[in-house]
This record gives C-alpha cells, sequence and structure tokens, in this order.
C-alpha cells in the first residue's frame, strides 16, 4: 500500500505548477520510480485585467524520478519538454519530521530554473524563466484504511523580476489493491500586482505576477509489480495572468529497488 500510494505524484503532467511533485508518501530506503508522461493542454481564455479570447495549445512531455535516500527522506527531480522546448527543471528534497496516529508533517526544500532561453515575450509562451526557491510544508492524515487527506502550503522565493507568491492545496485520495484515485484543489496568491492589459508586446512578461485556482485529479492502475499506468486532467477556474487551461495526461511508471 505505501509504495502505491506514492502515485500521487502522476499529477506531474500537469503544468501550472509544481504542488504535484511533492506529497505526503515515501518510496522507502533504496527504492526509486522513474515516471515519463505525455500532457495535451488546450486555453481559450485568458485571464488579465479582464477576459481575453486567445487560443494556445501545448504538447507536453514530462520526465520524473523519485529516489528514497531513507525510510523517511527522499529526493526529487523532474524536467518537462513543451512544445519542444526545455522548460524549467524541478529538484525537491521532503523530510518526515513527525509521524503519529496517521498524522505526519512533512517539511520539503525545492529549486526551480529554466533549462534554455525560451520566449516569454508572446501569448504562446510556455513559463516566466523563473529561478526560485521553494520551501513547503505538508500535512498529512491517514488513518487505517484506505483513505486519506493531504495540505501542503508553499512559499516562491523567486528571483527578480518575476514576483514572489503563496501556493497552498488541498487533496483528498484513496488507494487500495492496484487502483489509485485522488482529487485536489489548488490556490496560487501571486504578491506582484502587474497585470496585463491586452497589448502585445508589453513591457515584460516577466515582472507580472501569476495568481490562479484550479481543479485536478488522476486515476491510476498498477499493470504490473514494477510498472502502472495512470490518467490526469487538470482545469483552471480563475486567475491573473493566466490562461484558463484545461489539461488531460496519460503517465507510465516503472520502480526499481523494490524486493
Amino acid at each position: 500500500m505505501k509504495t502505491l500510494l506514492t502515485i500521487s505524484i502522476l499529477t506531474l503532467a500537469l503544468s501550472t505548477s509544481a504542488q504535484d511533485l511533492v506529497d505526503g508518501f515515501f518510496k522507502g530506503k533504496g527504492r526509486t520510480d522513474v515516471a515519463l508522461g505525455y500532457a495535451y493542454e488546450k486555453a481559450k481564455l485568458y485571464y488579465a485585467d479582464y477576459t481575453i479570447e486567445y487560443g494556445r495549445q501545448l504538447h507536453i512531455i514530462n520526465t520524473f524520478a523519485e529516489y528514497g535516500i531513507t525510510n523517511n527522506w527522499d529526493v526529487i527531480a523532474s524536467a518537462p519538454l513543451i512544445n519542444g522546448t526545455l522548460q524549467d527543471a524541478y529538484f525537491f528534497t521532503k523530510y518526515e519530521l513527525f509521524n503519529k496516529n496517521g498524522f505526519s508533517v512533512i517539511p520539503a526544500l525545492g529549486i526551480s530554473f529554466p533549462m534554455s532561453k525560451y520566449n516569454t515575450e508572446t501569448s504562446q509562451s510556455i513559463g516566466q524563466r523563473a529561478t526560485n526557491v521553494q520551501p513547503k510544508l505538508v500535512f498529512q492524515y491517514k488513518p487505517n484504511s484506505p483513505w486519506f487527506i493531504q495540505t501542503q502550503g508553499t512559499y516562491q522565493y523567486t528571483l527578480d523580476p518575476v514576483p514572489h507568491a503563496w501556493n497552498l492545496s488541498v487533496k483528498i485520495g484513496y488507494g487500495q489493491g492496484k487502483w489509485y484515485g485522488d482529487l485536489w484543489f489548488e490556490n496560487q496568491t501571486s504578491l506582484g500586482d502587474a497585470i496585463f492589459l491586452g497589448n502585445i508586446p508589453y513591457n515584460d512578461f516577466r515582472e507580472l505576477g501569476v495568481s490562479y485556482q484550479s481543479v485536478g485529479g488522476v486515476i491510476y492502475y498498477q499493470l504490473k509489480d514494477r510498472f502502472g499506468l495512470s490518467i490526469s486532467a487538470s482545469k483552471v477556474l480563475n486567475g491573473k495572468n493566466i490562461g484558463s487551461a484545461g489539461i488531460v495526461g496519460v503517465s507510465g511508471v516503472w520502480k526499481f529497488g523494490m524486493e
């Protein structure tokens, strides 16, 4: 069960944030998960000072790996390829500080940085080319049942000119036998006040603060002892300086180091 529930990270194909890279479960010492995912994103609207009609489609290929240094300490890496261009790499480490009666407290620390000098000044840009440090705190409650609930908060300390942001999410999930599923809600609040007014070119898209509310979920099935598949979906409900993205994805995960 412990191994199966770590599949909640397979929302990795969703490109709006890194909330999906860190969860409340651990691989176990010496064990590794490696995942490869594809996602398709489409948006018809852009949330700015007012709603703007525009069209954007992204094809996302993501690689992911998580390794258990000890039974309660993991390291995580992820790197996406979006429309054929390398975007931002993510590295996280997480540690289970407390676990009692099904309640656990997990601090984590991550860094992300651009892997290429991709364009940030068009309506089709794939990101803000930001470098940031992300301290994170995860709270999880998993009673003696297949169900669990998880919340996490992140402060995104971003290098200029990209504004800092707060990110909060809540997730409820279920895993038993070969099946796993979860549903989540996420809110990001940027500390920047610059808003895109609908004029292209803009002074500097990297100065825009990105805020949003989104929902999503994943379903996973373990086909073999060392391999499984998942499907995932998400939707941006509202926000500022972000498209109304709907995303669907599929991922495969391979397990190594299992007895």
